[in-house]
């Protein structure tokens, strides 16, 4: 903060002080009849605005550090680390406003700012960040926003065929334990990778499913137990896929590897075989099986997968498989031509 001299004689030095309504920076003047005194007064404002804050009108930017340190020890490390890089990446024209200062306007410019690049979910994402970190200090404004239309995912249905060739390929090694997991439990990376050979049980034919290996604030793999309750679960699975897995020392992970080194493994396996899709969407092929099959009720499918509530497969899992896909074209079409005879 360097003070400068005015026509009149007088020294000047301005202090930023946040922005406006409009975004725009604002900052305050200091004016003295000497150099050293209105350079003295910026500093002293400069320390009380940093000392004196208004503990319940805190900067956007603090206001997320204390919403993330507020929630440490009830979000999963994985959920936290992701508040984290929103809170340095996402906001950069809203960190410096007070945020009982944030309204409507502000919080659509920063919408559509944001948006362009990205997939309505990341944005809708971050825009519920953004709320929950307004809702813990109360702010007192209505939000009325506009978010981006959500898009249909084209997602990939793993075929009876792919899976099999994947796992003759894998001819039960490590891969071949975790491809089989994903498929039939049906689980995630996370959970796979966090599972220790107690889990197993060889009399009853199970495996049960209590942890998870997610990264945390500091980037470093933890494993953490699961982020809903709904993930703790125990799994019936059969013999076949149990006796895959060999014998090992109760409290060693079954999975010597992370969720990501296991992924690159996946996709090298696929790329010999000439196909691609995620790792993710063997889950995806267990849960289409599963709902696929009438006698079957949702919730022990909800159950099996860990999954909290019935939106989930309705609205990502409800695919079919393309054997189901032909059967229901043939009945449909069996149907009209009986109803047109």
């Amino acid at each position: 903060m360097k003070a400068k001299k005015l026509p009149s004689g007088s020294w000047r030095c301005q202090v930023y002080a946040g922005k406006d309504e409009s975004g725009k920076r604002k900052y305050k003047s200091f004016t003295a009849p000497t150099k050293k005194e209105a350079e003295l007064l910026a500093a002293q404002f400069s320390i009380e605005k940093e000392v004196f804050q208004d503990k319940n009108n805190p900067l956007f930017r603090d206001a997320m550090a204390n919403y993330n340190e507020a929630k440490s020890n009830v979000l999963s490390p994985a959920t936290i680390r992701g508040y984290s890089s929103l809170a340095e990446n996402a906001f950069p024209e809203l960190l410096d406003v007070p945020i009982m200062s944030i309204d409507s306007k502000m919080v659509q410019k920063w919408i559509n700012r944001f948006s362009v690049g990205r997939s309505p979910k990341t944005v809708r994402n971050a825009s519920g960040y953004l709320q929950a970190v307004l809702g813990l200090y109360n702010v007192p404004q209505r939000i009325d926003i506009t978010l981006p239309q959500k898009k249909p995912v084209d997602y990939h249905v793993v075929t009876d065929e792919e899976l099999s060739a994947l796992l003759k390929h894998c001819n039960g090694n490590a891969l071949g334990i975790a491809v089989a997991l994903a498929a039939f439990v049906p689980a995630r990376r996370s959970e796979i990778c966090a599972l220790n050979y107690e889990d197993i049980d060889r009399k009853r034919n199970t495996v049960t499913i209590n942890k998870a290996m997610v990264e945390d604030e500091n980037s470093q793999w933890v494993v953490k137990v699961p982020k809903t309750y709904s993930s703790y679960r125990v799994v019936s699975l059969p013999k076949e896929i149990i006796d895959m897995i060999p014998n090992g020392n109760p409290k060693d992970r079954i999975m010597q590897c992370t969720p990501n080194s296991l992924a690159n493994r996946f996709r090298r396996a696929l790329k010999t075989l000439k196909m691609d899709f995620r790792f993710h969407d063997l889950r995806h092929y267990g849960a289409t099986f599963l709902y696929a099959q009438a006698e079957i009720p949702i919730k022990e499918i909800m159950a099996r997968g860990g999954w909290q509530n019935s939106s989930t497969l309705e609205n990502i899992y409800s695919h079919t498989l393309p054997e189901f896909q032909k059967a229901a074209t043939e009945a449909v079409s069996a149907k009209f031509s009986a109803i047109i005879k």
